[in-house]
């Protein structure tokens, strides 16, 4: 058995024509290898990246809610130590999400003495802590507020839920009429 494995082996690839046969073959296998990759970026984008968008759709929305939670307690912080008000809850709503301008420096580089194109080089500053590296913010752009409601245990009368709303409205900076303040039970 072992002998007629070799004598095959010999066939193959101790004649000239199966070493041709050989090289034939792997030069095949590799153009189609070369063929997928090249057909697969055309192809749809599978589940886990377009999970990875979802992802970072994800993230932008916790920050979101993140920064509508931070708001939202500091103005419950300061309602509740309004007279006569009880339990107070609020709800904060927003446009976007907060975006980031980062610190960078442009250089603009002119062409040759006769030759008037310009371009320009962006280069973003990045901080290091330890392995993690991250660009320098230099600017946090807030989301506007789109609108507020406030629910309290309190508000009975219309003079309380116009104190409210102007508290509301002044602490937020929106208008009055993006403040809604109803009865709670």
């Amino acid at each position: 058995m072992e002998e007629g494995k070799q004598s095959l082996f010999k066939k193959i690839f101790g004649s000239e024509g199966g070493k041709k046969k050989v090289k034939s073959a792997i030069v095949i296998v590799l153009a189609v290898i070369v063929a997928v990759i090249f057909l697969s970026s055309f192809l749809p984008k599978k589940e886990s990246e377009k999970n990875q968008t979802s992802f970072d759709d994800l993230s932008s929305s916790f920050k979101s809610l993140e920064y509508c939670d931070a708001l939202e307690n500091r103005l419950e912080r300061v309602l509740v130590n309004v007279k006569d008000i009880g339990r107070v809850n609020v709800f904060v709503m927003v446009e976007s999400s907060p975006t980031f301008k980062y610190l960078e420096e442009v250089q603009e580089e002119s062409g040759d003495a006769g030759n008037s194109v310009t371009s320009k080089k962006t280069t973003v500053y990045e901080a290091r802590n330890g392995t993690i590296t991250s660009p320098v913010v230099e600017l946090e752009i807030l989301p506007k507020i789109v609108g507020v409601l406030i629910v309290a245990t309190g508000a009975k009368d219309t003079k309380m839920k116009v104190t409210l709303t102007n508290i509301a409205a002044t602490i937020l900076s929106v208008d009055i009429s993006k403040v809604e303040v109803l009865e709670g039970r």
